[in-house]
Parts: structure tokens; sequence; C-alpha cells
């Protein structure tokens, strides 16, 4: 870094619809921006292309295409990052690493990757060996690898793929409100909340079995709750046929894309994931910051939030019928309720504190240029 001149810092991700890794790419705008300069490279696409240049300005955007590869967007990529004269490239999310890795080797620039979750759960063992030995040689062009939760580190150093001197741990955070949220004890229908993508990743064909199942252990005299679902993704369809089949209808709503999850985590009573894998998840962090007790598949990333019978229940992917029973408990027992709720505020509070998150990144950055 040149005298006072303020860092500059080019941003990469191949994704800017709704998910944790544009919010996280967004939060560390928004956290660091008074400063470092930032550029962004990431697809034109809502809701975070018009929020990435709310913040940074049009003429800082470059656009690369929604987790594709291009030959010659990476050429346009490294002449956009020399223009800009950026100090550090950093990644999030597997593909945007493709991308910067590439360009920190062909055009001499320091790279720093965020993980942002492991992602080989549909892969062969072909494909997984590949992946692997292309993240091997990868690291060693790259200045500084981050997991985002200590399961996620532990996964990295396990498959030896970052030298463990350039390996950081950098837990995930949300913004947290000041008090914990309250929640009506007399408002009816409880709401559990699911924020998600229909894919193979976040499995909620197990969320549609937990609430069938859920609705045969519940009491005949207390009011049904209900499961919303928020967000999209190329399984939505099916997904609402499923819940057709089985005469959920009543029980699962579909809220679609909203501009905020807030609004509906503040009316939620608690949050059910049943993801095959996460990083650590920005949705669940978010829901316990609303005191929100959460049950989760015990996956990585979801095993380092959600410590069992504290602050919510995990379980495991072969276990929908144990999740059913964990909802039925926090929905019907008042005190089982309070303390979960508590407990998972408090975590939100005193470990997933945005603000630490993006110090630490920075942190990062100056260690790299110096």
């Amino acid at each position: 870094m040149q005298g006072s001149r303020k860092l500059r810092i080019l941003l990469v991700t191949l994704r800017a619809d709704y998910g944790g890794g544009p919010e996280h790419v967004f939060q560390l705008i928004k956290q660091l921006r008074d400063t470092v300069d930032f550029c962004v490279a990431a697809p034109k696409e809502e809701p975070y292309w018009n929020r990435y240049s709310d913040l940074v300005g049009a003429a800082n955007m470059f656009e690369v295409p929604h987790r594709k590869f291009s030959t010659s967007k990476l050429f346009k990529l490294i002449s956009f990052a020399g223009k800009q004269k950026v100090d550090l490239i950093h990644s999030v999310g597997k593909g945007g690493g493709v991308y910067t890795r590439l360009a920190g080797i062909l055009g001499g620039m320091p790279v720093v990757h965020t993980f942002q979750g492991i992602h080989i759960g549909t892969y062969s063992s072909l494909q997984t060996w590949l992946y692997l030995r292309l993240e091997e040689v990868f690291g060693w062009f790259t200045a500084r690898s981050i997991a985002v939760s200590q399961s996620e580190f532990d996964l990295v150093k396990k498959l030896n793929i970052v030298r463990n001197r350039n390996l950081r741990l950098i837990v995930n955070g949300v913004e947290i409100p000041e008090t914990q949220t309250e929640k009506n004890a007399n408002a009816f229908p409880r709401l559990i909340i699911s924020i998600t993508r229909f894919d193979y990743q976040k499995n909620s064909e197990m969320t549609v079995q937990i609430m069938e199942i859920l609705m045969k252990l519940w009491p005949e005299d207390q009011p049904k709750p209900e499961l919303l679902f928020i967000g999209t993704g190329a399984g939505k369809e099916s997904l609402k046929k499923l819940v057709q089949e089985k005469n959920l209808d009543e029980v699962i709503r579909f809220a679609g894309v909203q501009p905020s999850s807030q609004p509906w985590l503040a009316k939620g009573w608690c949050y059910l994931s049943s993801s095959r894998w996460e990083g650590l998840s920005l949705a669940l962090q978010e829901a316990m910051s609303y005191a929100l007790p959460v049950v989760a598949t015990k996956v990585v990333g979801n095993s380092d939030a959600i410590t069992h019978n504290v602050n919510g229940y995990t379980y495991q992917l072969d276990e929908p019928e144990l999740a059913a029973q964990y909802l039925l408990r926090l929905l019907t027992d008042p005190a089982e309720y309070a303390s979960k709720s508590k407990a998972a505020y408090l975590t939100a509070k005193e470990e997933y504190n945005v603000v630490e998150m993006a110090k630490q990144t920075k942190n990062i950055y100056i260690e790299v240029v110096g």
C-alpha cells in the first residue's frame, strides 16, 4: 500500500442472487467501505448487483456470468483489475475462486479466497478427486485461504488442499439486533422458517417429510403450526407439487423471494434446516440473532452454530422423525422454548458479529499487501 492510500480490493463472486455468498460480499463492502475501496465482479442479477453498485459505484462493477467459466471474461477481468489498480483480489465461493486464482497466476496479483462451503456433495469419486487436486494446485497461488467455520477449517486441513500457514479461520457474521426479539407466546399459528434455495444441497424435500411427520404427532387440541419457505430455485415447482401430494398445503407456504428475511424472522418461532452441507449458513445465524432456536442437520457448518439441546437441536440426515420430535418440543413446551430462544440469541450476539468478521478480513488484506 502506497503512503496513506486506501487499500483497493476486487471482490469476485459468481452469484449475485439470493444466498449466503452474495450477502457475505455485501457485508464486507458495507462494513469496510469507509477504510477500503472496493470493486466488484459479479453476475448482473437481482438483488445484489444493484446493492453492490449502490455502494461502490457503477464504474467499479464488472459483469461475470452466473456460475460459468469464460476464458474471455477471465482476461477482461485481469484487464479490469489492472485498470482499477487493485492491490488484491478476494473471491468468495468456488466459482469465483477459479477466476481469481487464474487471474492471480496470469496477472501477478495476490489472491485471498473464502471457501464458503466445500461443495462436493453431487460429485462422483473422479470429479471429487479432480476438484481437490485443482484446489491443491490453486492453493500454491493463494496468499490466504479463509474458512468460515471451525468444521470447514478442520475439513480443509484434513483434505490437505491448502498449506497450513496460509489457512485462516474467520467465522461468518451477521448484523445482530441490540436486544433479544421477544416472541408472543399467545400468537398462533406458530411459524417455522426455512430460508432456502430449492436444490440438492438444501434438501428441502426432507423439510416436507419432517412436516408430514410433525402433523402426525401434533396434538388435536392445539392450533397447527405453519412452515414458511423463503427463497427460490430450480426445484421450487416440484416441491410445491410434493406439498400438494402430501396434503400439506394448509401448513406449508411459499413466500418466494423477499427483499429481506428480517420481518419474517421477527415473526418466526423457530428455524428448520435440512441441508446436506453448509459453510456456515448466514440464514441460520440470522435466525439465531432473532432468538429463533434452530433444528438443523448435523453437517459441516450447522454443527458449529448449534450446540445440541442448548440453542437448538441437531439431527442426522436419516433422522427426519427425530427432527419432527424436536420441533414438537419447541412448539409445545414453553419452558423448553424460552431457554433455547435465549441461548440462540446469545450465541449469535457473542460469536457471529459481522463487524468482527469484517475487521478480521481487513487484517488479512493488510497482512497480504503489507
